[in-house]
């Protein structure tokens, strides 16, 4: 039988040493089987957040990259592109370009209204 590493931590040493660790797998998994102990509400919530930040840390190194907020000249230039559409495009898709266009134009004009 395995020793409980963190058996003497309050749960707020626990959320410290995350928050500190969050990006160290072997730390996580060893708050996360100390976890499983406790009951309390604070110990889930740490619990939740623990599995997300191992999820997290499998994931490819593409899906950790922070997105750049999109301009909306990004968003007109692509709403021309579905609204010109391509020749081998249906009418359904052409119909659906055109809606996704649409609001495209929408969310470039309310951040033009938001950024001055």
């Amino acid at each position: 039988m395995s020793k409980r590493q963190f058996a003497n931590f309050k749960i707020t040493q626990l959320e410290k040493l995350f928050d500190d660790k969050r990006d160290k797998p072997d730390v996580l998994e060893s708050i996360l089987a100390e976890l499983t102990h406790r009951t309390v509400p604070r110990a889930k919530d740490l619990k939740r957040r623990v599995l997300q930040a191992l999820a997290v840390g499998q994931q490819p190194a593409a899906f950790k990259q922070v997105l750049q907020p999109v301009s909306a000249a990004d968003l007109k230039f692509s709403a021309e592109y579905f609204l010109k559409g391509q020749k081998n495009w249906t009418l359904e898709e052409r119909t659906e370009a055109a809606g996704i266009a649409r609001l495209m134009v929408s969310l470039a004009k309310m951040i033009e209204k938001r950024t001055g």
